[in-house]
């Protein structure tokens, strides 16, 4: 009896493992006239890495600036006799074997780990990977979208504050020599 226990546990534990190995999928092109792809993946308990790869069509790439901007959500679910759930979300992003966009998800208060974040477009093919660990006997549910767009204005760096403020401070010392004279 003890055996057909152990053996039935050793095959559900296989079983569930295999929901936490890679799993590769072509997301196909990502074209101008759909600028969006969506997926939606439940993965198994543990560790797991899955793999997107997708290509960006010629009329997307022709429009000049471009950026894309990555969002992923894990969705929780609480089941009859278990809580899906996933922790330590990170999305990757490869253009080639570069990596062009990483972050890692923040917890919300509603438990929900999410992230959003853009990168300006180098290349045509690109290989998302998203990786975490999900809990629970059943595992958890994840969703992303990847959005083209123009790219994101850039950021000014504190460098570029203090010279408008020097500047600015110049200017006034003018004005005000000039009024006094």
């Amino acid at each position: 009896m003890q055996l057909k226990k152990a053996v039935v546990a050793v095959a559900l534990g296989l079983s569930f493992a295999t929901f936490a190995q890679a799993a590769n999928y072509d997301l196909g092109a990502l074209t101008y006239a759909d600028p969006t792809i969506s997926k939606y993946s439940a993965v198994g308990p543990g560790d797991f890495i899955d793999t997107y790869t997708f290509r960006l069509a010629e009329d997307l790439l022709r429009t000049g600036d471009l950026s894309l901007t990555v969002m992923a959500s894990s969705i929780d679910i609480t089941g009859p006799s278990d809580t899906y759930w996933l922790t330590n979300l990170t999305v990757t992003v490869y253009g080639g074997a570069e990596v062009v966009f990483k972050k890692n998800a923040d917890e919300t208060a509603d438990s929900r780990l999410s992230l959003k974040g853009s990168f300006n477009v180098a290349a045509s093919e690109y290989t998302l990977e998203i990786s975490g660990w999900a809990g629970q006997g059943a595992g958890g549910i994840y969703n992303f979208q990847l959005v083209a767009g123009p790219p994101l204005p850039a950021v000014p760096e504190p460098a570029e504050y203090a010279m408008l403020l020097a500047g600015m401070g110049l200017v006034g010392m003018v004005v005000r020599r000039r009024k006094m004279s």
